[in-house]
C-alpha cells in the first residue's frame, strides 16, 4: 500500500530558506574538518620559500574586498619585508588575522598592517578583546563571545590554526587589546 502525503500550500521560498541553512551548516562543517586537518600539518623544508609580505597582504585584502567595503573600512599596508615559510600556510594564518580584524571592527573603522624589520603588526579599531580572554584566544574551540561567533560563522578554530602555523614556522605572536579601542597583533618572524 502506497502512502501519499499531500502538501498544502508549500511555498518555494520555504524550500530555499531550508537549502540556504543546509548550505551554511555544510560549509561550517567543511571548515571545521579542514581546520582540524590543518592543525596537524607541518611544512617540509623544501616548501619553505622567500616571498614579499606586501604581495601576500594585497592578495588577502583583494579576497576580503567585499567584507571591507560593506563595513566601510580603511585599510593601509605600510612597509614590506621578505617572509620565509610555506606560503599557503602563512597566507592562511595572516588571512585569519585580517579577517578577524575586519569581522570584529566597527563600521568605518581602520586596519593598519605594518611590516618592519622582523615584525608584522595588524592593528584595528575594533571592539577589542577582554584581557581575561587573551590567554585563551588561541585555544581550539575557544570563542570570546560564543553568541557573536555563532552569528558571524566562527567555530573557534581559526586562531588555534593560526597559532599552530606560526609555531611550526618558529614565529611568535603577541596580542594586546582594549575594549572599544581595538586590538594589536604582532608577529615576530
Amino acid at each position: 500500500m502506497e502512502a501519499h502525503i499531500k502538501r498544502k500550500n508549500v511555498r518555494t521560498d520555504n524550500y530555499e530558506e531550508v537549502l540556504v541553512e543546509v548550505k551554511i551548516s555544510t560549509e561550517r562543517m567543511i571548515g571545521l574538518v579542514e581546520g582540524l586537518l590543518a592543525m596537524g600539518k607541518s611544512p617540509a623544508e623544501s616548501d619553505m620559500v622567500f616571498f614579499q609580505g606586501r604581495d601576500m597582504f594585497e592578495s588577502i585584502i583583494y579576497d576580503l574586498e567585499e567584507d571591507i567595503h560593506s563595513k566601510g573600512l580603511n585599510i593601509q599596508i605600510l612597509g614590506d619585508l621578505k617572509v620565509k615559510g610555506e606560503r599557503t600556510l602563512l597566507s592562511q594564518a595572516f588571512f585569519n588575522l585580517v579577517h578577524n580584524a575586519i569581522r570584529y571592527n566597527v563600521d568605518c573603522g581602520s586596519i593598519n598592517i605594518t611590516m618592519a624589520e622582523d615584525q608584522i603588526t595588524i592593528e584595528d579599531t575594533g571592539i577589542g578583546i577582554p584581557k581575561e580572554s587573551i590567554r585563551q584566544l588561541f585555544d581550539p574551540f575557544y570563542c570570546v563571545d560564543k553568541s557573536r561567533s555563532k552569528k558571524l560563522g566562527g567555530n573557534g578554530l581559526g586562531l588555534a590554526i593560526t597559532k599552530n602555523i606560526f609555531d611550526v614556522h618558529h614565529m611568535k605572536i603577541k596580542v594586546t587589546s582594549e575594549i572599544n579601542v581595538g586590538t594589536v597583533i604582532s608577529i615576530y618572524l
